[in-house]
């Protein structure tokens, strides 16, 4: 984003294929930007190291996934951001003042609290740049399987 300058809004849009039953057709989407933006995607495992196929399949049941940016001095309030978990991913609009910030997930119950028992990753020290998305990869959740989803193989699946 040559010439663009902290404080602007600019708008980034793109053009994405779309197969509709055989047919192309192209989606045109635009996004303002006026700020760095995080994006995120997680998988939920057993402690035992099983594939837990579906949120609700998690004990307790998982309904959204909280990413927390929590900027690093300064007085700037952390920002928080909610995803459904059943998504497996998320991105932030690009809103974030460019800078340094720990970056955190929380896995939430139907209740909006933590779920009590499940296991997320330590936060991740990221700078966030104007205009850019910053990564956090794939984050590994660990809860226990739903004694309605244990299959006899060790697998986590609704059934």
């Amino acid at each position: 984003m040559k010439g663009a300058r902290r404080g602007h809004h600019v708008l980034v849009c793109f053009v994405a294929p779309l197969c509709l039953g055989g047919f192309g057709a192209f989606v045109a989407a635009c996004e303002p930007v006026s700020g760095a933006a995080v994006e995120v995607s997680w998988v939920l495992h057993t402690p035992g190291g099983y594939a837990i196929d579906s949120c609700d399949c998690a004990l307790p049941a998982i309904a959204s996934v909280r990413v927390l940016v929590t900027p690093q001095g300064g007085t700037e309030a952390p920002r928080s951001y909610m995803f459904p978990c059943s998504k497996q991913r998320g991105t932030t609009p690009f809103e974030i003042p460019p800078g340094r910030y720990e970056l955190g997930i929380t896995a939430l119950d139907s209740t909006g609290q933590p779920a009590a028992g499940v296991i997320t990753p330590s936060p991740l020290l990221k700078k966030l740049l104007w205009g850019q998305p910053a990564s956090m990869d794939a984050q590994l959740i660990k809860t226990t399987c739903a004694p309605r989803c244990a299959n006899k193989n060790g697998t986590c699946s609704a059934q």
